[in-house]
């Protein structure tokens, strides 16, 4: 963690939801950071919206400034906090990483964006077909390490967690030909810090 974060005021603007932003709830539980926690009620958001960047969150605020976009918001914070890679090569595999994550949670909110009965049906087979084997390119990217970069939890692993996370509101057994990323996925769950944050969060839904 960097030694200035905890004399830094962030101030985090989601809904009262998991969603995008819970990779970024995680990276501030493990780095013992304190941080500001607005969450947004749904029937809030109509006047609430027009407050926020680009009219969406999440939003980060640091002292005062403001940062848009999810996973922009959570390279940042994995740098701040010493979560990231140590060096440039093993940056730039986690951003691989993540961003291939990023596109199957993209398949997912779809699915949250759509309310007609049947094309969200459709929607919600179409992810069912496809994450298995997405995951199973992912799985070839996992080596033997305890988490995907060497020993330490890193935002790559958090990451998937949240990945995983979301995708299992619609679908189930997604991760039974990848071994190395079901191994992952507990690992992640049993880390101290996750499993303090994932007891003591607010109860809520994925929706978001």
């Amino acid at each position: 963690m960097s030694s200035s974060s905890s004399q830094i005021s962030y101030k985090l603007y989601y809904f009262n939801a998991y969603g995008r932003a819970e990779v970024l709830r995680f990276l501030f539980h493990l780095a013992e950071v304190e941080y500001e926690d607005v969450r947004i009620e749904f029937a809030d958001w109509t006047k609430t919206k027009q407050e926020m960047g680009f009219k969406q969150v999440p939003v980060l605020e640091v002292d005062g400034k403001r940062l848009t976009q999810s996973v922009a918001i959570t390279r940042y914070l994995a740098r701040e906090f010493g979560l990231y890679g140590k060096d440039n090569w093993e940056c730039a595999l986690i951003d691989s990483f993540v961003d291939n994550c990023q596109e199957i949670i993209e398949k997912a909110i779809v699915i949250i964006k759509t309310f007609e009965p049947e094309q969200r049906k459709k929607e919600i087979e179409k992810l069912q077909a496809e994450v298995p084997k997405e995951f199973e390119e992912l799985e070839k990217l996992v080596g033997d390490n305890n988490y995907f970069i060497g020993d330490q939890i890193t935002v790559a692993d958090l990451f998937f967690y949240n990945t995983v996370s979301i995708v299992s509101q619609f679908a189930s057994n997604f991760l039974q030909t990848c071994p190395k990323l079901e191994a992952l996925r507990s690992k992640v769950e049993a880390h101290p810090r996750v499993a303090d944050w994932l007891q003591k969060r607010p109860a809520t839904s994925y929706t978001g």
